[in-house]
């Protein structure tokens, strides 16, 4: 009787009885991709309250849930028939289903063993106690789906194709007990894709292909074939798109990096460019709480690429340690006090500063498909290292302590200055272009607003880039700090200059002040 795994729990009153055929029962059991969206991550647990008590049928209790219909599978069940005697009472099992009053499961008297339980298992909990004369609780039943279940720790192809649900997402990993899993609802139809020019599924040639769970529980229907996991692999790495979708901000290009899947779009990042000094003002990405702590740590970062961006620009130079120090003695006037600001041995030196960044996706494709420099901004390395890596791996936590999807809008606000020679402030630059046009500018200032949109409650956070500031003044500080008020986000010591001074406000704080942060009006604190 033991399913594959367990989906959802639904807690109800007990079952009614009615002499039904088991062997005449087919379900309408509508296994639903948003369905398993919900569940996954849940600890394999949903708790549905009130849709259990106050709908009669399978379709009001999926819609009681907002969930929706797509697919079908057989039902069967067991549960237990509880008599009450006046010494206590006894619990007997009882076993097949119909879920003709779903969730309130009529069963006929029988006690055969004989019936089938390949998708869908109802129990209830069975009680002996003779010593009471309480009434037994029946708090269950359980639901037990079969599904398809992928190890991706052990079973993963070379370069691993994308799995496309009827929602157009990308099916994600979950970590079942350490083991980085994914799993498909019996029957679910999937798309096997390997995106990228002349990129195929090695096992049929074709870029694109129609997959099915299979009945073994391991595999996908694959056309004629029957593929486990390893046997999904393509030609080659899957391959992102980047495509203008528009403008943004006052003189922004909107750029969004994603997945082309036949003829849909799958965004993973929006970007908001400004070509003209080679600047991007923010990205914007999403969390997946269920997902995220199923990242592919065994991935090896690539190297940034420039795209059809920062034409004229050598940006791999103007990044590196060497042109960095070169660029900032030149703006300051000194190698001697270039040496002091650009120094290694303390970790002042600019990073590639993503601004989303791989660890919040979790499969090697989208991992990769952050490295564009169109996603960073010049960043000091012990900044970037320091309390910035702390808010970034913050936000992941609360996304998968609290099991919930984050929108994450990080941006950068104006020009980092440094004393020259003579002590006048100079904007700092990486780089010029074919015109001698300042590029590539150095923020001073990061941000990060972290949003809940189930609960429209939004953080923004920021951190001032400049290690070299001997104190933090009240302008620097250009909200009111309500850092205190964030229960699930803490640092060492947020006010530690070279680590990143970080301040937090309302997201409408922010937005006062960054007109192009986020403008997400009045809404309360993610606390």
């Amino acid at each position: 009787m033991s399913p594959s795994s367990v989906i959802g729990v639904e807690i109800t009153t007990a079952p009614q009885l009615s002499p039904v055929d088991v062997s005449s029962i087919v379900s309408s059991i509508d296994d639903s991709t948003s369905l398993f969206r919900q569940l996954r991550g849940l600890g394999n647990v949903i708790s549905v309250g009130d849709c259990g008590r106050s709908t009669v049928n399978l379709s009001q209790f999926l819609s009681c849930l907002g969930l929706t219909v797509q697919e079908t599978a057989t039902l069967t069940a067991t549960y237990t028939l509880t008599k009450t005697f006046s010494t206590g009472y006894r619990s007997m099992t009882v076993l097949g289903c119909t879920p003709s009053a779903f969730p309130y499961v009529k069963c006929p008297v029988t006690n055969s063993t004989s019936v089938s339980t390949d998708d869908v298992v109802v129990i209830w909990e069975t009680v002996e106690n003779p010593e009471t004369t309480e009434d037994p609780t029946t708090d269950y039943p359980q639901y037990f789906f079969r599904t398809c279940t992928f190890n991706l720790d052990t079973s993963s192809p070379t370069y691993p194709s994308h799995l496309v649900d009827s929602s157009d997402q990308i099916v994600q990993p979950t970590l079942q007990n350490g083991v980085r899993t994914i799993t498909l609802a019996a029957n679910q139809l999937v798309t096997v894709a390997c995106e990228g020019s002349g990129n195929a599924l090695t096992a049929t040639g074709v870029q694109f292909n129609s997959g099915k769970c299979a009945s073994s529980g391991t595999s996908l229907q694959v056309g004629t074939q029957n593929l486990g996991y390893g046997s999904l692999g393509c030609n080659s790495v899957v391959k992102e798109t980047i495509k203008e979708t528009g403008t943004c901000s006052s003189t922004g290009t909107k750029i969004e990096i994603g997945w082309q899947v036949s003829t849909t779009f799958i965004n993973q990042i929006t970007i908001c460019h400004v070509e003209s000094n080679d600047n991007t003002l923010y990205a914007i990405d999403t969390i997946y709480g269920a997902n995220v702590a199923a990242d592919d740590k065994q991935n090896e970062r690539p190297s940034f690429r420039k795209g059809n961006y920062y034409t004229g620009v050598d940006v791999d130079t103007a990044y590196s340690q060497d042109g960095q120090l070169i660029t900032v003695s030149e703006i300051v006037g000194s190698s001697t006090l270039g040496a002091q600001y650009i120094d290694v041995s303390k970790s002042y030196y600019f990073a590639r500063g993503h601004l989303a960044p791989d660890a919040d996706f979790i499969d090697a494709g989208s991992q990769d498909a952050t490295y564009y420099y169109i996603n960073a901004a010049p960043q000091w390395q012990s900044f970037n290292n320091g309390n910035w890596k702390a808010l970034e791996a913050g936000s992941r936590n609360l996304a998968i302590s609290r099991n919930i999807d984050l929108v994450v809008y990080t941006g950068t606000y104006e020009v980092l200055t440094l004393a020259n020679v003579n002590g006048v402030q100079k904007p700092i630059y990486l780089a010029q272009d074919t015109n001698n046009n300042n590029v590539l500018p150095v923020p001073k200032y990061y941000w990060k607003v972290v949003h809940d949109p189930a609960t429209n409650k939004a953080t923004a956070f920021i951190g001032i880039n400049n290690p070299h500031l001997s104190s933090v003044s009240g302008a620097d500080v250009f909200c009111s700090d309500v850092c205190s008020q964030i229960g699930w986000m803490s640092w060492t010591n947020r006010f530690d200059i070279p680590k990143g001074y970080m301040f937090c406000c309302t997201a409408a704080a922010l937005h006062n002040v960054v007109p192009h942060a986020p403008n997400l009006g009045s809404i309360g604190l993610l606390v």
